[in-house]
């Protein structure tokens, strides 16, 4: 089965879940800027204060170097009381110094309304800009504001080419959304070919649902010769990074003996694990499996209690 939507996890609205705190900011100054802004921000680890960072970050920012605008920005939102007044001001001189990243994050805060009210098409300006600048993940934000309608009308072909840029930056999400566009001919042609590169280019870098997906097109042969054995691997792939709809495909294969052996046990096991994280599907088969001892001891009161949790998202299960 394909799963139509998923999305990262940071700023929580609309379904849209970002969080731009681990991006690095690039070094673009001069040798000597850059080797300075290298220096004060080696110990970070060790965790650097803000009154030390503001003593050799603040000459540094004062010189338009935008980096050390951003990393200014970073330590106030960061702090156990964050100071979202003062971090959007180093974010805007990070921004207006051409630093993407501070454009991104300067976004965050107008769509998040921290401390602010809240801004849509403020934000959606600023993903533009950190997008424009080479940041993956903006590009990815302004596809979702594209798609929703989110700051200006709803705008599926735009949202396409946003996450087409998004997945050429090497944003795993944005390679996912380029794929079931593609594949849903969202926003443009359906495009198999297009939406297996993007599918696998996700997976490659770690989207859950990019592997299941890619999975789905292994198995029915769309846009690649088919290849179930693939197909079950990729599925297993997905499980282990999270998918609960990867546990349950993977399931079917084992249960079916697709793509290699039959291995009821293992097969029960992952649709154990996909309805444990909510997924109906898997709830129904671990009651099947309960009700037929299908990998498991024969557990009429716990197939009765698995499709009543089955039903409660997968109508299918209420019969």
């Amino acid at each position: 089965m394909l799963r139509g939507r998923r999305l990262v996890g940071r700023i929580l609205a609309m379904g849209i879940t970002l969080a731009f705190t681990g991006l690095t900011a690039t070094a673009q100054g001069t040798q000597d800027q850059d080797a300075r802004y290298a220096a004060a921000t080696a110990d970070e680890a060790a965790g650097t204060d803000i009154a030390t960072l503001s003593v050799t970050l603040e000459p540094l920012c004062d010189e338009k170097y935008g980096p050390a605008c951003y990393k200014l920005g970073t330590a106030y939102k960061n702090l156990e009381t964050p100071d979202y007044d003062t971090a959007y001001a180093y974010f805007q001189r990070a921004c207006e110094y051409g630093d993407g990243e501070g454009c991104t994050d300067q976004g965050v805060l107008d769509y998040a309304g921290n401390g602010r009210e809240v801004d849509f098409p403020a934000a959606l300006v600023l993903f533009q800009k950190g997008c424009d600048l080479g940041i993956g993940d903006a590009c990815t934000v302004v596809g979702f504001m594209q798609r929703d309608g989110e700051g200006m009308a709803e705008d599926r072909v735009a949202a396409r080419a946003s996450f087409v840029e998004g997945c050429r930056l090497n944003d795993s999400q944005a390679c996912y959304q380029e794929g079931w566009f593609a594949r849903n001919g969202s926003g443009g042609p359906v495009d198999d070919a297009q939406a297996f590169a993007a599918y696998t280019k996700s997976c490659d870098g770690g989207e859950a649902s990019g592997c299941n997906n890619l999975a789905v097109m292994y198995a029915q042969g769309a846009g690649t010769e088919a290849d179930n054995v693939e197909a079950r691997r990729l599925y297993g792939l997905a499980c282990e990074k999270g998918e609960p709809v990867g546990c349950d495909n993977e399931g079917d294969f084992m249960r079916d003996g697709t793509g290699g052996p039959v291995d009821l046990e293992t097969a029960y096991a992952r649709f154990a694990t996909a309805c444990e994280a909510g997924l109906g599907e898997g709830c129904l088969e671990v009651g099947a499996a309960l009700e037929q001892g299908r990998g498991v001891t024969a557990d009429m009161d716990g197939a009765v209690t698995a499709d009543e949790t089955a039903c409660q998202t997968f109508p299918l299960a209420c019969n």
